[in-house]
């Protein structure tokens, strides 16, 4: 992009519904964050990404972040700037909803893991009790 190549050119042919699909996309911004070239849709629209983000990139260069566009969809996501004589933004992306289903998975195990570990605690103290009960002289 920055030796004069078309914007459409890094994004896939096949447009990612960014709401249903878990695969990468691609969306190349124009120097003004308006969409060049779009590889994902929401709602039968390119998502469009907070204002501030331009702004940042240009000074950094690059921003890593998770972007909620709409409620229920979470996405990793990176920007980079590209110089040239049609300066831009690429951004490339991708949902977290397996991320999420592993955490909460991970979530439920540790709770589990957690009772567990007490009940077992319970009853050897339990168990410990009563023998130290038998032993005991009266």
């Amino acid at each position: 992009l920055s030796r004069g190549g078309e914007p459409r050119s890094v994004v896939a042919p096949r447009v990612v519904d960014v709401a249903r699909s878990l695969a990468p996309f691609t969306i190349v911004y124009d120097a003004a964050g308006g969409t060049a070239a779009s590889g994902a849709q929401l709602g039968g629209q390119t998502p469009v990404l907070p204002a501030g983000v331009f702004g940042d990139v240009r000074q950094s260069g690059e921003a890593r972040f998770t972007w909620q566009p709409v409620s229920g969809v979470r996405l990793a996501a990176v920007v980079v700037h590209y110089a040239g004589a049609h300066p831009g933004f690429v951004l490339a992306a991708r949902s977290l909803r397996e991320v999420e289903q592993r955490e909460e998975q991970l979530r439920l195990e540790i709770i589990l893991g957690w009772i567990a570990a007490l009940g077992s605690s319970l009853i050897v103290a339990a168990l410990l009790a009563a023998m130290l009960a038998r032993m005991t002289p009266r």
